[in-house]
């Protein structure tokens, strides 16, 4: 390729000076030290980067050439590496967390797929089915002023669905923008034909294996959204209340919850606690209570605390779950004594009917007048459990519920995680456990690791089931004392009647590394794409969904979900703080690429921040960046102009300062590689930035000005190769990063040995020289 001379229209008397007078000229920042002598270059060179100029067209073409999908892209390509995108909820909009999970994610497929692998990223929607549900009973009851009840099941769904198609495409749409390359003709919905025909094959095979089962167990309520959820989706708040000191017969007991102890007929102490000595397992006390005498039974158990206030305490089984576990490992009574609503019950006597809040200080001020009340703290610190989704405090109640045992042990048919052997005896516990501890997941964090291990300890059965309408409806028919579990063959008879409650939407979720490649059917992206090569949610997930993966994977294929798991933190605003609309802090990503563009805005989240680390959102940084875009347009522009024939350039010989050059930009590719296979992203991105801005574009091109400006042919080559050599391979190191700019850069150079492909997004990584 040559470039012609073309002379600058405003140089009508040969004299320079008037290019650099003229506004026209400075307004399209082309450098002074160019002499007006140009070469012809791309029209597009001569003004600034404009992001909104090539961003959605770059897209566009991106999706056209069909090279999201793994399947079409060029070469031969031996080894896979993917990634299911965490699903946003399909009635969301793309917030600051969706924008640095995207850019992370993003950079290590395109990497992938330039060092030649299969590269897959599975895009999707989650339901999010209590949260759907509840925003469009909220706008039923505010237009129509209908409740659900007032529809129907039928009716409620249908709309929930129709609203969850209509805001589909936003999201969608919204995660395009920051340049996912996403294979879209994979596109998953939680709740679509292939997912839910895997959500009901997986129920069937685990009620089946005895692992799924109905009953009686004390489970989180939330009395506003009406519907069980489970611990990891409860939120602790802390809350400064009372907290009260109450005579109970010889005892002293405390509490900040005196509306809950109508019930309260057992009195617990540790075994080995010499104060109580006299007192021995099943003695009886009589006492006055709050609505009369009543006999309250001794109970040894160590789950009292000896230092805890008296270390005597009672117990409300219905409605703790720690006094829950004392109940069963006793066989002691249990009795409810406050409603789905929050309501007291008739046990409560004159309280009967009243809300919790309102009744609380009326039963203190009974005891108070019984002579029962010791002492009340006023500022008493604790954790108020609320549900994550309606804000609603947790009430816990024992109900019939779905669960799945994690302690049931059951023989594993096919396995490929080491430590576990195809016939094996195990429990989900144990298969969670050992994924990680063998290694077969990877999770270099260490505290995230002590986190999913502390938390598989402590680990309760599963509540599966759900009181909404929307979402992947229990597969399950009762006739009489008969049921029927058909996974996805429903009873034939119209005598069943199918199970009301839906599944907890992370069931679904849990499967979503297989599901979204075709499981239960055994399909070609099954054999080729899974396991998944690597997983990075946010940590707030590690419990409700990473580990469940892991559960869900590991039992119905025998495989671990992912390779690799790095988890990520926050995205927090410049001062530290959680973005919230009380703080009116909030960033809208979209409001940021329309500003400096996509790229900046990756680059901004990115850099400064490990993987695992939260990430404080600084807006001068991302502008920052759309001036870096703007340093590679302009040092593209001052090397095309420099070089009037490419193909003169084969076989030049390198002075030795250039030839220094080159290995240090060998070096610069060892170091950025390097970083990107450790998943170290955040300083492989600060590295290509300051090499190309501080070494390439501040001192290599000036050093290399006047070279190209004197009389040696031979030196003005060798300058001519190093440049252009340095200019394609930071484009290609800079790609995973700032995929537009470099795009929209490499659409503008010639074919030759330096640029095979049309697209940058498939030409090959960099090797060192």
């Amino acid at each position: 390729m040559s470039f012609r001379i073309k002379k600058c229209p405003l140089d009508t008397n040969g004299l320079l000076s008037a290019f650099f007078q003229h506004a026209a000229c400075k307004k399209n920042m082309i450098n002074a030290i160019i002499p007006c002598m140009t070469k012809e270059i791309p029209e597009a060179f001569l003004k600034p980067y404009d992001p909104s100029e090539h961003e959605e067209r770059l897209y566009t073409q991106w999706e056209e050439s069909g090279y999201f999908n793994p399947d079409n892209l060029p070469g031969k390509r031996e080894e896979s590496f993917t990634i299911v995108l965490p699903p946003p909820n399909v009635t969301g909009v793309l917030h600051i967390g969706h924008a640095y999970e995207d850019t992370l994610q993003d950079i290590l497929i395109r990497y992938a797929r330039m060092r030649g692998k299969k590269a897959l990223w599975v895009p999707g929607t989650d339901s999010a089915a209590i949260a759907t549900q509840a925003r469009v009973e909220k706008n039923i009851q505010k237009k129509e002023k209908l409740s659900r009840h007032d529809l129907g099941r039928e009716e409620l769904v249908r709309r929930v669905r129709q609203f969850a198609k209509e805001s589909e495409n936003t999201i969608l749409t919204q995660v395009r923008k920051m340049g996912a390359s996403l294979d879209w003709s994979r596109y998953a919905y939680t709740l679509d034909e292939k997912r839910s025909h895997a959500v009901n094959t997986a129920f069937k095979r685990m009620y089946d294996a005895g692992l799924i089962y109905k009953g009686h167990r004390i489970v989180n309520w939330d009395p506003k959204g009406q519907t069980t959820i489970s611990d990891d989706e409860v939120l602790y708040k802390e809350e400064k209340t009372k907290f009260y000191y109450f005579k109970y017969g010889p005892f002293t007991i405390g509490t900040a919850r005196p509306e809950t102890k109508f019930g309260d007929k057992y009195v617990v102490m540790h075994p080995n606690d010499a104060r109580y000595a006299k007192y021995k397992h099943g003695d009886t006390i009589e006492l006055e209570w709050i609505n009369g005498p009543i006999s309250a039974t001794i109970v040894k158990d160590e789950a009292a605390d000896p230092e805890m206030g008296s270390g005597v305490m009672t117990i409300t089984p219905w409605h703790s779950g720690v006094d829950f576990e004392i109940a069963e490992r006793h066989n002691l009574d249990k009795e409810q004594i406050i409603d789905t609503y929050g309501k007291l019950l008739p046990i409560a006597g004159e309280f009967s009917g009243m809300k919790i809040t309102e009744a609380r200080e009326k039963i203190v001020e009974k005891l108070r007048k019984k002579g029962l009340v010791v002492e009340v703290e006023d500022d008493y610190e604790h954790n108020l459990a609320t549900a994550e989704r309606t804000g609603a405090t947790i009430e816990p109640q024992i109900m019939e519920q779905w669960f799945i045992a994690v302690d049931t042990p059951f023989t594993i048919p096919h396995s490929e995680i080491p430590g576990i052997k195809s016939g094996d005896k195990v429990t989900l516990k144990q298969l969670m456990r050992i994924s990680v501890e063998s290694g077969a997941v990877a999770m270099p964090q260490e505290r995230f690791k002590k986190t999913y291990f502390h938390w598989i300890d402590n680990l309760h059965d599963w509540c599966i089931s759900r009181q909404i309408w929307f979402g992947h409806r229990i597969p399950v028919w009762y006739k009489d004392d008969e049921i029927y579990c058909g996974g996805v063959e429903p009873p034939q008879s119209k005598d069943w009647k199918q199970e009301e409650d839906v599944l907890d939407t992370w069931f679904s979720s849990a499967l979503w590394t297989f599901s979204t490649l075709g499981w239960p059917e055994k399909t070609r992206d099954l054999e080729v794409f899974h396991p998944t090569s690597f997983m990075s949610p946010a940590y707030e997930i590690l419990q409700l969904w990473v580990s469940r993966m892991i559960l869900m994977s590991g039992f119905h294929l025998g495989q671990v979900p992912f390779d690799t798991v790095m988890i990520h933190g926050l995205v927090r605003a410049k001062d530290g703080r959680k973005f919230s609309k009380s703080l009116n802090n909030g960033v809208d990503p979209l409001e940021m690429i329309e500003r400096y563009g996509a790229d900046a805005l990756r680059m901004g989240l990115l850099v400064g921040t490990a993987i695992g680390n939260d990430a404080k959102f600084d807006e001068n940084k991302v502008r920052g960046y759309k001036h870096f875009a703007n340093k590679i347009w302009n040092a593209t522009r001052f090397v095309l102009q420099n070089i009037e024939d490419l193909n003169a350039l084969e076989g030049v010989t390198l002075t030795k300062k250039h030839k220094k050059d080159l290995e240090e930009l060998n070096a610069t590719v060892t170091d950025i590689t390097e970083n990107l296979e450790k998943y170290r992203v955040d300083l492989a991105a600060d590295t290509a930035y300051h090499y190309f801005w501080h070494t390439f574009a501040d001192v290599i091109i000036e050093e290399n000005k006047a070279v190209l400006q004197g009389t040696d042919e031979d030196a003005k080559r060798s300058a001519q190769v190093t440049l252009y050599t340095i200019l394609t391979t930071s484009l290609r190191l800079l790609h995973p990063f700032m995929p537009f700019v470099t795009e929209a850069v490499w659409s503008y150079l010639p074919k030759n040995t330096y640029k095979t492909e049309d697209f940058l997004m498939v030409e090959s990584w960099p090797e060192t020289r």
